[in-house]
């Protein structure tokens, strides 16, 4: 069986979402060699462009409340409350500088046990036409082309697709395309993971 994962499985477990603890089991299935994970090769750098955002928005209030709280230090009956906060301002920074270090370290697990679906020129030709047929973003389309192409050229006998994005891929047509290649859809990484517990006959499942 193959797991088909995208830009939201590498935030949700590098930001520490919800669903973070069910990523972290399902790559250590793919570490453990049980399960066959795979990722569009566009995914593993779209993340970085996330946390750029984030970064900057945090660096930004960072700046802003430090420096009103440095004007605040001067006035004396609030210096000493001023003071403190401003070490609570160092988190924004701290936070994105964590963020980073284990999207890192995730990024690097992947590339050792993960398929990484290569964007090439069938894929790129393939999500123009799903971006116009699906009303898909650009980025989605990618995503849904580099899927369905892994799952043409390997042929598995299972597969399925999760992600959190039920925005855009939550479409009956998509849905319609996926079912006869034999891959299903799942919208939370726990489903994904009762799923393929289920399918690998696991304890737990």
């Amino acid at each position: 069986m193959i797991l088909y994962v995208e830009t939201n499985f590498l935030l949700e477990h590098a930001l520490r979402h919800s669903e973070h603890s069910h990523c972290e089991s399902i790559l250590n299935l793919s570490e453990a060699g049980k399960l066959r994970l795979a990722v569009p090769a566009f995914c593993l750098a779209e993340p970085y462009h996330a946390l750029s955002g984030k970064e900057d928005r945090r660096m930004a209030a960072h700046d802003a409340v430090g420096l009103e709280l440095r004007q605040l230090t001067r006035s004396e009956p609030l210096a000493d409350r001023a003071s403190a906060l401003i070490e609570l301002t160092s988190l924004l920074v701290r936070a994105s500088e964590e963020d980073r270090t284990r999207l890192d370290a995730i990024v690097e697990r992947m590339l050792r046990t993960t398929d990484v679906v290569p964007f090439d020129a069938a894929v790129a030709r393939a999500s123009s036409a799903m971006r116009v047929e699906y009303s898909l973003s650009p980025p989605d389309a990618i995503v849904l082309a580099s899927i369905i192409g892994h799952i043409e050229t390997h042929r598995p006998p299972e597969s399925c697709f999760v992600t959190r994005d039920h925005t855009d891929f939550l479409n009956p047509d998509i849905a319609q395309r996926l079912t006869p290649l034999g891959c299903t859809q799942v919208f939370t990484y726990s489903d994904a993971y009762q799923l393929v517990t289920h399918r690998l006959g696991l304890p737990g499942a």
